[in-house]
């Protein structure tokens, strides 16, 4: 402790009466401006004219105050960094709350949420939630008024009863007299002075340390830097999973349907301000979030070999932060002044926040309907003041048993976990689901609360384990006696020093054993689960007493429920549309209505403004995109493109990143391993793929929308890349692991599917080929781009297990895989379908023509025009395509190896700058797929620029003559002779006459047991055809990459753009592309099962020999079904409409 430091002085006090006297001031200037607070409209939302960034500052000062600040350092200096991950929880919940949650409650404009409640259960539910808000929030303010008192009480000794009291009762004041424009206007005066309390404390630790990266380094020698504990154990505090799954959770609970947040949101005047609200209370949260946890392990710095804790400094871990500010700045006159101020501010904003809307909820969900449905609105603004006034009085006496709830952040985040999960639920349901009523929903709500009370404050729950704490540093500490109240707390914190007999963790009820973070998920799952089967077994009796279900109205969904979950009664009234004057939304309907007959009449309607002979002479030349859409939706639709483009290049950039580094990592992790393993791990990807293909392709159909799928394929990715990762970590033998991420990344490789499904969808005829193109193109560079990134992680090395240039590459490919799910929320990424609203037009003018007759001529034909041979021949050339490639991608390094004797890093390297230098060449051929296309014909470029660069490939590659490969041990005569004349397997180790040899039949070089290098010098000597087979040359390798780099772009290309214009656009798309993607996916299964067993057995003769066969073959078979690759617009253009 600061021996200068006595106290605070009147400089501190003058600081601490100007916060409270300001925070009063904005009240009353409030109460006395404006409306004066007369109307409920006025008091809890502000008259509805706020801007959007104090409503930010707001959203984050509501719930991320003193408990932040006190808590989440304690959190880092005790337990370590791993509560850091649950920013990334943030980062998801924030859109979910933003488009899933808030355009429901928008649109009633209710000062309650749990209005919505009653409009879609009844009122006995809107009850039971209101009381479960009611009981939440008051615990929850009672604890945020109890820490600045232990704050004060920890720094000046004054009296926790009279901290609690002048913090309760000003901000009671401020909050009831000036309504919620001052409590808006507060929250921003406030969270600027938290900001300031937390930067110093960073920036004095940092200082006293020696700099950042000194903290740092302290931090990580005592243990504290920890972000990836991917344990499974539900009974572990913070882990990876639990910060994100729980964390998703305990926000959207928080920031999508509670009362304190979404009343705020409702205090601006248009949907998009509520969601920039959101939007920009993210980096803030996160933003005070990292600081203040950067401030714990800047106080663990300081205190690493002296703790305050140890010492009896202090009694609670939420004593740190203000210990270490009187500690280390308490000298300085105004700065402990400064930080309670800050400490104060952050209770000041939550509790006011809070008695706002409690004020709401009672008012509105209990007195009104009860005792108030007649009178004024102005006495009841009045009422509603009282109310709040009387919240104020109760929260002070709450505080008063706060410090009986443990510490600070858990106590918090488990009262919002036990209730804010079911409660979330209850929405979720309401939103998300036409089969719930109100029995099932109150059934289940009732449920979960029960059972996340019970595991929440049930008992008793074991001990929680705590990083070690040192105090070898403190020359006083041997002189030092303890009292019993501080041994007895000391005996739990640091074991190592105050050794006790402790109860084995087993021995408690496991579900007392699990993290808080799992209450939230839990009580949302049970009573998400208990209210579907109530409500199914109550409507099943329903329908056996005759009664009709009750019908939805459709405001009370979420804009993002599918509406292929929806039946056929929660539908909009199609009459609507006589009111609607868009062209757009015209086609909308023409899309869902199969009755082509009322289509025609309201065809007649609408022709004044249509003039449909003048629009189709204007946009015959010139497309028919701005038919319909507006120049806005044309620019979104572009941009929607530019994403599925950019999820294609992150995805096959993430695939190939790992893959040129996969033999030398297997080796490494597991040393029984060779190429055939290499070869299953390869083919691994497009087993996944070759199953989830076809399914996602057909759920896309179904569906009606690519955004969910790409979403939950990218998440897969995402895991599959982490547990690759890992694998070091992992048990042996760890090539089946290695196989299994590998399958997992295929299975996520279906969104290619949907990629290319909505590049049909979304262009016109005219535009998609070009789209195909260049979708194409951004594909191969990720393929091409991936080693070269794999080899600028060489300076990474691979030493360690852990961090080295293989694992960085499968972290790197996972955070990639993540912005691919980000790019596809809602606020980023809007669908369109273009090709079924230019089918539709085509169809009226038809009928409008030729008659309902000429209309269902042209329906008939389409099935006789899609050319199945013409599709299957497509499917069969872009396997052979995949085939070639996934040769390159899997030989080339293992030929590099063996053929020019590089060692595994050297290998790496010059194998991803050939590659990446072909890069270029696949940019050239792109580019010039088009025009060359347009020139000759897609199935002329196919055969000319696809399929005969890739024959030339293999020629080249051929070993035609001189000297053989570089062995990997000298051979003797005697060792020549016996391995060339030995018909059966040879044992594993044989020595030589001569003791100089040891033949290793594994397929690597055997490994001396002082080292884990991988590093290989030359051809395998299992490998016999290395003995007489010519090496294949460096210039050989180079030419056939270009030759492959220009022959694949073509063939993917063209095959591609040919198949979707042999096929009609019915709807089956999704279907036939995902077939289409399952062969290439089948080709790659065998490509590497198929090439790793030839080359290791019989050598690069037979394998590249063995392909050129295979091409051959495939040119004779497009020349001889040539004319079943014409497109489908071209053979019959008098029935089929085609507006190039």
């Amino acid at each position: 402790m600061n021996e200068n430091y006595s106290g605070l002085n009147v400089v501190d006090y003058v600081i601490l009466s100007t916060l409270l006297l300001i925070s009063a001031s904005i009240g009353i200037y409030y109460r006395f401006s404006g409306g004066k607070q007369r109307t409920t409209k006025e008091y809890l939302l502000a008259d509805r004219n706020m801007s959007f960034i104090p409503v930010a500052f707001s959203l984050m000062a509501s719930f991320m105050s003193s408990i932040t600040l006190l808590g989440v350092s304690s959190e880092n200096y005790i337990y370590g960094t791993q509560f850091v991950v649950i920013n990334l929880a943030y980062i998801i919940g924030t859109p979910l709350a933003a488009y899933f949650y808030l355009p429901v409650f928008y649109k009633l404009q209710h000062a309650s949420v749990y209005k919505y409640l009653e409009l879609r259960f009844g009122v006995a539910t809107r009850l039971a939630a209101s009381v479960a808000f009611v009981t939440q929030m008051v615990l929850y303010i009672g604890i945020v008024l109890y820490a600045p008192a232990l704050a004060l009480n920890a720094v000046t000794g004054l009296n926790k009863i009279a901290s609690i009291i002048a913090v309760g009762v000003v901000c009671t004041f401020y909050s009831t007299i000036g309504g919620m424009k001052a409590v808006l206007i507060t929250d921003v005066f406030q969270s600027v002075l938290m900001f300031a309390s937390v930067i110093c404390v960073c920036v004095k630790g940092s200082i006293d340390a020696g700099g950042i990266n000194k903290v740092w380094e302290i931090a990580n020698e005592g243990g504290r830097i920890q972000f990836t504990d991917l344990r499974l154990d539900p009974s572990v505090r913070h882990t990876l999973w639990t910060q994100l799954i729980g964390g998703i959770f305990t926000f959207t609970s928080l920031y999508a349907v509670n009362q304190t947040q979404v009343q705020r949101l409702l205090t601006v005047n248009s949907l998009r301000k509520a969601q920039r609200s959101l939007w920009l209370n993210w980096p803030i949260l996160t933003a005070l979030s990292l600081t203040t946890s950067f401030a714990g392990i800047s106080m663990y710095s300081r205190y690493a070999n002296c703790d305050p804790l140890l010492e009896k400094h202090i009694r609670s871990p939420d004593q740190l932060l203000p210990f270490f500010v009187v500690d280390t700045m308490g000298h300085l006159p105004g700065v402990a002044g400064l930080f309670i101020a800050g400490i104060f501010s952050g209770s000041l904003s939550t509790v006011s926040s809070a008695l706002n809307s409690l004020a709401a909820v009672t008012v509105q969900d209990f007195l009104v309907p009860c005792c108030f449905k007649k009178t004024s609105d102005a006495r009841l603004a009045w009422v509603t003041q009282l109310v709040a006034l009387s919240y104020g009085g109760i929260s002070i006496a709450i505080a008063f048993v706060a410090e009986y709830l443990g510490g600070v952040l858990q106590a918090s985040l488990t009262i919002f976990g036990v209730v804010g999960g079911p409660l979330l639920a209850l929405f979720t349901i309401g939103m998300f689901s036409t089969v719930i009523e109100q029995k099932g929903a109150l059934t289940g709500l009732i449920t979960g609360l029960a059972f996340s009370l019970w595991i929440g404050f049930g008992g008793p729950k074991p001990p929680i384990p705590r990083l070690p704490l040192r105090n070898d540093g403190c020359a006083e500490f041997l002189n030092a006696t303890f009292d019993s109240t501080t041994e007895q707390y000391l005996s739990t914190i640091s074991p190592s020093t105050q050794p006790t007999v402790v109860t084995p963790a087993d021995d408690y009820f496991p579900l007392y054993r699990i993290s808080y973070m799992w209450y939230a998920p839990l009580g949302f799952l049970l009573t998400v689960l208990v209210a579907q089967v109530v409500s199914r077994i109550v409507r099943l009796n329903v329908e056996r007493r005759g009664i009709s279900g009750q019908k939805i109205n459709e405001e009370l969904l979420s804009p993002m429920f599918p509406q292929c979950f929806r039946t056929s009664h929660h539908l909009p009234d199609p009459n609507l549309l006589k009111e609607r004057t868009s062209v757009l939304r015209l086609y909308c309907y023409v899309i869902a209505c199969n009755d082509w007959a009322q289509i025609a009449e309201v065809f007649q309607l609408k022709q004044n403004w249509l003039n449909f002979n003048n629009r189709q002479d204007e946009n015959h030349g010139s497309g028919t995109s701005n038919i319909f859409e507006t120049r806005h939706e044309r620019l979104r639709r572009r941009l929607s493109l530019v994403i599925i483009n950019i999820v294609g290049f992150i995805s096959t950039l993430g695939f190939s990143i790992v893959l040129t580094g996969a033999y030398p990592y297997l080796l490494q992790i597991d040393e029984e391993s060779d190429k055939r393993v290499l070869g299953w791990v390869i083919a691994a990807q497009p087993i996944g793929q070759l199953i989830s293909s076809p399914i996602v392709g057909w759920l896309g159909n179904r569906l009606g929308s690519v955004r969910w799928l790409c979403m939950t394929t990218g998440l897969l990715n995402m895991i599959g890349f982490v547990m690759y990762a890992i694998l070091g970590d992992l048990p042996q033998p760890r090539r089946y692991w290695m196989i299994f991420a590998r399958f997992i990344v295929g299975v996520a490789a279906g969104s290619v599917t949907l990629c290319i499904t909505y590049i049909s969808k979304a262009t016109t005829a005219k535009e998609r080929t070009t789209f195909i193109a260049i979708n194409a193109l951004v594909s191969t560079i990720g393929f091409i781009v991936g080693p070269a990134v794999q080899s600028a992680l060489i300076p990474m090395g691979t030493t360690d297990l852990r961090w080295n240039m293989y694992t960085t590459a499968g972290w790197l490919a996972a955070s990639l895989t993540f912005v691919q799910v980000v790019l596809f929320f809602p606020c980023i990424f809007q669908e369109f379908n273009m090709a079924e609203k230019e089918a539709n037009w085509n169809k009226m003018i038809n009928l409008k023509k030729e008659g309902n007759q000429g209309f269902e001529r042209s329906n008939d034909s389409d099935e006789k025009k899609r050319d199945l041979i013409g599709v299957f021949i497509c499917i069969f050339n872009f396997s052979v395509a995949g085939f070639i490639l996934i040769m390159i991608e899997t030989l080339a390094t293992p030929i590099a190896m063996d053929q020019l004797g590089y060692s595994d890093d050297e290998a790496v390297k010059k194998v991803g700058i050939v590659l990446s230098i072909g890069c270029i060449l696949t940019v050239i051929s792109f580019a010039s797929s088009g025009p060359l296309a347009r020139r000759i014909t897609e199935r002329k470029t196919l055969v000319l620029f696809g399929l005969v660069p890739l024959l030339l490939c293999h020629i080249v590659l051929l070993p035609y003559s001189g000297p053989t490969p570089l062995m990997q041990q000298q051979l003797n005569d005697s060792d020549i002779a016996v391995m060339e004349q030995s018909s059966v397997k040879l044992p594993v180790n044989m020595t030589a006459d001569g003791g100089n040899f040891t033949a290793a039949l594994a397929l690597h070089v055997p490994r001396s047991p002082q080292t884990n290098s991988t590093s290989h010098l030359g051809c395998p000597i299992s490998q016999k055809w290395c003995l007489y087979t010519p090496a294949i040359r460096a210039q050989q390798l180079i030419f056939g990459f270009m030759f492959i780099a220009i022959g694949y772009a073509f063939t993917a290309t063209m095959s591609t753009s040919t198949m979707t214009q042999v096929l009609p656009p019915d709807g089956q798309q999704g279907t036939w592309t995902g077939i289409y993607q399952a062969g290439g996916s089948l080709a790659r299964i065998l490509g590497p099962l198929y090439l790793t067993n030839v080359y290791t057995v019989y050598g690069p003769r037979a394998t590249f020999g063995s392909i050129i066969a295979l091409l051959c073959a495939v040119i004779i078979l497009n020349l001889y079904l040539f004319k079943h690759l014409i497109p489908l617009a071209h053979r019959s253009k008098k029935i089929y409409f085609d507006l190039r």
